[in-house]
């Protein structure tokens, strides 16, 4: 018995989409970045995929609807993407980087919750140097981020996220850019999620009394304060983490599940499964308590100098 394969249009009627927006957007027939909007859109095409794993690869009549099924999605998309129509939910974005400064002045404030999540790009933390603010920030992105300071007494909860359209950056498309400071003299309660891209966050010359770190997709670089007893708890995300860590701070870390792999100090010994410490570490004027997601990729200690 012949088996008769059947003829697969949707695939290449999509390929044929892609390169039409690209075209499109290099002719200026596209206003804004087009890869935002599609992106929102996702659940539209979750629909079509499934669609088309339903009538795709059949033949006859099967075939002419996966062929068809294409085509609407392609034109249907192309002529949003130009006319650009009033539809609710959908924001058209901004097809360059803005530069937002984002400041709050310190105020007396003497501790404070950062919530700070990051978008797509280089990201960067550290501490204000010679600064009366709690926090500033230059920031680009393709859309205004969401920020905002919230004070009671000597205390501050600070949020910073992205706009509501910030999405994967495409390729060939310039990176967005969040550099953000802190001032030293003021204990933070931290919680950061790293977003998509590389991150550098140095925390060495703040005052940290605990929080938590998702580690997102890319690679992140944390560098720990060398004072203090504080606790974190780090979400390995998809990608690696660098975790640096000061001579004179104790260490002890908590690993659980995860399918990359863990790399403590090489003065960490394993206390009980999946447990390791430093010595002297129930004792320590400074130490760190790391409890850790592994997540998919890898987290690795090193001693910083």
């Amino acid at each position: 018995m012949e088996y008769k394969r059947g003829v697969r249009l949707f695939w290449p009627i999509i390929l044929i989409g892609v390169g039409a927006i690209l075209l499109f957007s290099n002719l200026g027939w596209i206003h804004g970045n087009p890869w935002t909007i599609v992106f929102q859109l996702w659940p539209v095409l979750l629909i079509a995929l499934g669609l088309e794993i339903l009538f795709g690869g059949a033949t006859g009549w099967r075939a002419v609807v996966s062929g068809l099924l294409g085509l609407a999605l392609v034109g249907g998309i192309l002529w949003i993407l130009v006319t650009q129509p009033v539809i609710p939910g959908l924001n058209f974005g901004s097809s360059n980087l803005q530069t937002t400064n984002v400041s709050q002045p310190l105020n007396g404030i003497e501790s404070a919750r950062a919530n700070i999540s990051f978008g797509a790009g280089t990201n960067k933390i550290d501490a204000l140097s010679d600064s009366s603010n709690l926090i500033e920030g230059q920031l680009q992105t393709y859309n205004p981020p969401t920020f905002s300071v919230s004070t009671s007494g000597g205390r501050a909860d600070i949020r910073l996220a992205p706009g509501s359209t910030t999405v994967f950056i495409p390729p060939f498309s310039p990176e967005e850019k969040w550099n953000v400071g802190l001032n030293p003299t003021v204990s933070y309660q931290l919680s950061l999620d790293m977003g998509v891209g590389q991150s550098n966050i140095d925390l060495t010359k703040l005052l940290v009394s605990g929080g938590e770190i998702d580690g997102g997709v890319g690679t992140t670089e944390l560098s720990l304060p060398g004072r203090g007893t504080f606790k974190l708890n780090i979400n390995g995300g998809v990608g690696t983490i660098k975790i640096y860590v000061p001579s004179n701070l104790a260490v002890h870390a908590e690993v659980h599940g995860g399918l990359g792999s863990f790399n403590r100090l090489l003065r960490m010994q394993e206390v009980s499964h999946d447990v390791y410490e430093t010595s002297g570490f129930s004792t320590a004027e400074n130490a760190v308590t790391l409890i850790i997601d592994g997540g998919v990729g890898s987290i690795s200690m090193f001693d910083s100098e």
